[in-house]
């Protein structure tokens, strides 16, 4: 087994992912991602591409990952140069900076509330802006959170990144709308009743009846602790 391999595999058991449902989410045969755990076969820039969007990896550990993938591909003899300390770099290496040049950067708003980000406050301005890859940010915001409703999951002063106008499924984390109030919640609908719940038992779920204000503005696809 390769590092990648070994990444991979406690990746899935953090995650306590199936094999068949990792390979259906990321899109590839779970016989291919059989064959990449076990380190029979090294992953091509499209399957981590992939792999990337379905689990939503961050920039930071897709520099990693990357990097990792390409000293697999290492002759051992320069493996072993590395290991005694001398500086060798794969022809192939390739740094996220390399990937920047080749992606669509964009521009992503930070805003400094809930509210802000939801768009409840008047003409609400961003902060800050941060230049992301496109694949990854583009119809995206950066909110920043504060207090403790959804600890330990996002702590507070936390940023999110929230994908704005897609489907939030149950049980995910989004931002909403619900009687005048800009949350940060955990989306659940069973019975036939939908709740926004709080990840910290301390809060009660609120429930959302048929004739409340409620508004779905977008899923948290990231969770960032510093920005």
């Amino acid at each position: 087994m390769n590092e990648f391999g070994c990444y991979l595999k406690e990746f899935m058991e953090k995650k306590n992912l199936k094999l068949e449902y990792a390979a259906e989410k990321i899109g590839v045969s779970f016989g291919s991602l059989g064959h990449y755990i076990k380190g029979r076969r090294s992953p091509s820039y499209k399957f981590l591409e992939k792999f990337f969007n379905a689990f939503n990896i961050s920039p930071e550990e897709q520099q990693k990952i990357i990097t990792m993938v390409e000293e697999d591909k290492m002759p051992e003899e320069m493996k072993k140069l590395k290991k005694e300390g001398t500086k060798v770099k794969s022809q192939s290496m390739i740094s996220i900076t390399d990937l920047e040049i080749k992606t669509e950067m964009i521009r992503v708003p930070v805003y400094n509330s809930v509210s802000a980000g939801a768009g409840l406050e008047p003409n609400p301005e961003p902060v800050d802006v941060i230049l992301l890859p496109k694949n990854v940010a583009d119809g995206c915001v950066i909110i920043k959170v504060y207090g403790d409703s959804m600890e330990p999951t996002i702590k507070d002063g936390f940023s999110v990144m929230v994908k704005q106008e897609v489907e939030v499924a149950n049980n995910d984390i989004g931002i909403f709308i619900h009687e005048g109030e800009a949350l940060v919640k955990r989306y659940r609908c069973f019975d036939g009743h939908c709740y926004l719940y709080s990840d910290n038992d301390s809060y009660p779920p609120r429930e959302i009846r048929k004739n409340d204000e409620f508004k779905i503005c977008g899923k948290v696809i990231w969770i960032m602790e510093k920005i």
